[in-house]
C-alpha cells in the first residue's frame, strides 16, 4: 500500500455517476491507498458507505467550501472530482480558489477532475476553459473520458503500430471504408435532465467517438505517452469535417420521465466524416450511435479494398476486414478468404478471432484506472483542451447539418435513412 494518504472530494456525490461508478472504484483503490473521502451535494441520501465526511448544501453556497476548508489541511494531497453538470465547473473552481483550497505544501498536490462533456459547444467550452485557467494551472486540470480507460481502446495503438502486417495496410490506399459504431439497447432511463440538454451528439459523438476516429487515423506517435498521443490525435482532428448527418429519435422518447413534450432532442446520429489528409482523402468514415437500438454494441470495422478475381471466377470476392470489438467483449476479428473444402473453385471468408470479456467499459474498473492514474500524476487518459476544442468544432458543424430528426422504432437498427447510408458504402446493417 502507498504510505501517503490522499483526500478525494466528490462534488455531486448523490448522483448516479458517483454512486454507481466513482464510489465503487474508490472501494477498490482503498486496497492500494490510504484514502479520506469527502462527499458534497445539495441533499445526501442513500450515499455509499465509502464516504468518510459529508457536507450537505448548495454547491453555489460559499458556506459549503468554508466547511470543506475545515476538513482539509495544506499537507494533504487532494483530488477534487466534479461529478456534476458542466454548468457548475466554473463556479466550483471559483469557490475552491476563493477559499484557498488549491493551495498546498510543495510535497502535496491539488488536482481537479472534470467529467465529459466539457461544455455544450465550442464557444461554451472555450468560455469555461478560459475562466478556469485564470484560477488554476493547466497541469492541475484533468478532463477525463472514461471510455479511453478501456484496454481494447488503448490497444488500438498497439495493434496498429506493433504489427508490420497491419501497419503496412492501415492506410487510404488499402482501406475502403471505416465504420465506428456505438449502439445502446437501453433508453435514457432517469437521465432526462442531462440528456435533454446534451442530445446524442454532445453525449457520445463529441468525446468517445471522435476520440476513436483520432486513434484510428493518427500517425505513429514518437512515444506512447500522453503528449505524443495528444499531438497526433490533434493533427487528425484538424483535418476532419462532417459531410452528411442523419439524426433520429426513438419512438416513445417524449414520454420518458422529465422529457419536454414535443422535444426534438435526437437520440440517434449517423455521421459521414471526411478527412482532408492526403492519406485518408478518399476513405469514407461512418460514425453511428444511438439509444434503444437492437443491440448494445461498440466496434470499429475496417473494410479493405476489393481483391482482384485472379484465380477463381467468383466475383466479387468477399472483402477482407478487421473488426475491433469494444462491447460486449474486448476482441479482434480478422476476416480473410480461403478455399472452400473440396471445392477448388469456391472461396469463403473465415474469421480469425481473439476475445476477452474481463473488463466492462461502464463499470467502476474504468474509474479505478482513471483515479489511480490521476493520483500518480499520469495524464495519459486526460484529454487536453485543444483536443476538446477541435472536437467541438466538428460536433457543431455536424449539428448544423442535421436538419431533420427521424423517428425510429425501439429495438430497431435506427432510421431507414441511416441504413441507406451504410449500404451506400457497402457496409452491412449486421454491424448494428
Amino acid at each position: 500500500m502507498d504510505k501517503q494518504s490522499y483526500t478525494i472530494v466528490i462534488f455531486g456525490v448523490s448522483g448516479d455517476l458517483a454512486q454507481k461508478k466513482i464510489c465503487p472504484a474508490l472501494t477498490e483503490l482503498r486496497k492500494k491507498f490510504s484514502l479520506k473521502i469527502i462527499g458534497i451535494d445539495r441533499k445526501i441520501a442513500n450515499i455509499c458507505g465509502e464516504v468518510d465526511e459529508r457536507i450537505e448544501g448548495n454547491l453555489l453556497d460559499n458556506a459549503v467550501y468554508e466547511k470543506l476548508a475545515t476538513l482539509i489541511n495544506k499537507k494533504e494531497s487532494v483530488l477534487f472530482y466534479c461529478s456534476v453538470p458542466f454548468s457548475l465547473y466554473t463556479d466550483i473552481t471559483k469557490f475552491l480558489h476563493a477559499n484557498n483550497l488549491f493551495e498546498c505544501d510543495k510535497n502535496s498536490f491539488r488536482r481537479i477532475v472534470f467529467e465529459k462533456p466539457f461544455g455544450s459547444s465550442q464557444k461554451d467550452s472555450t468560455e469555461i476553459n478560459t475562466k478556469i485557467l485564470k484560477l488554476i494551472k493547466e497541469e492541475q486540470i484533468y478532463r477525463v473520458d472514461h471510455y479511453l480507460a478501456r484496454p481494447i481502446v488503448s490497444n488500438i495503438v498497439y495493434t496498429r503500430f506493433t504489427n508490420r502486417i497491419i501497419e503496412s495496410i492501415w492506410n487510404g490506399r488499402e482501406i475502403k471504408s471505416i465504420a465506428i459504431i456505438l449502439s445502446e439497447s437501453e433508453g435514457i432511463g432517469d437521465r432526462a435532465s442531462y440528456y435533454e440538454q446534451a442530445g446524442v451528439l454532445n453525449d457520445v459523438f463529441q468525446n468517445h467517438l471522435l476520440q476513436l476516429v483520432a486513434l484510428v487515423l493518427m500517425r505513429a506517435p514518437d512515444f506512447l505517452q500522453d503528449s505524443s498521443l495528444n499531438k497526433e490525435k490533434k493533427i487528425v482532428l484538424t483535418k476532419i469535417k462532417a459531410e452528411e448527418v442523419i439524426l433520429g429519435q426513438y419512438r416513445g422518447y417524449q414520454h420518458e420521465a422529465g422529457v419536454k413534450q414535443g422535444s426534438g432532442t435526437p437520440t440517434f446520429a449517423a455521421v459521414q466524416l471526411k478527412s482532408t489528409d492526403a492519406n485518408w482523402l478518399d476513405v469514407p468514415i461512418i460514425v453511428l450511435t444511438g439509444k434503444k437500438l437492437a443491440q448494445k454494441k461498440s466496434l470499429i470495422h475496417i473494410t479493405f479494398k476489393d481483391t482482384d478475381c485472379r484465380i477463381v471466377g467468383q466475383c466479387p470476392l468477399p472483402n477482407n476486414s478487421l473488426t475491433i470489438t469494444i462491447v460486449p467483449e474486448d476482441g479482434l476479428k480478422l476476416t480473410i478468404n480461403t478455399q472452400k473444402f473440396h471445392d477448388p473453385n469456391k472461396v469463403i471468408p473465415i474469421d480469425l478471432t481473439h476475445t476477452s470479456d474481463d473488463f466492462l467499459p461502464y463499470s467502476q474498473q474504468a474509474y479505478t484506472i482513471i483515479i489511480e492514474d490521476i493520483i500518480k500524476g499520469n495524464r495519459s487518459l486526460a484529454v487536453d483542451f485543444e483536443e476538446i476544442d477541435l472536437s467541438w468544432k466538428i460536433t457543431d458543424q455536424a449539428e448544423s447539418l442535421g436538419e431533420k430528426v427521424y423517428l425510429y422504432e425501439p429495438g430497431s437498427l435506427g432510421p431507414e435513412e441511416a441504413i441507406k447510408l451504410l449500404q451506400k458504402f457497402d457496409l452491412k446493417s449486421e454491424l448494428l
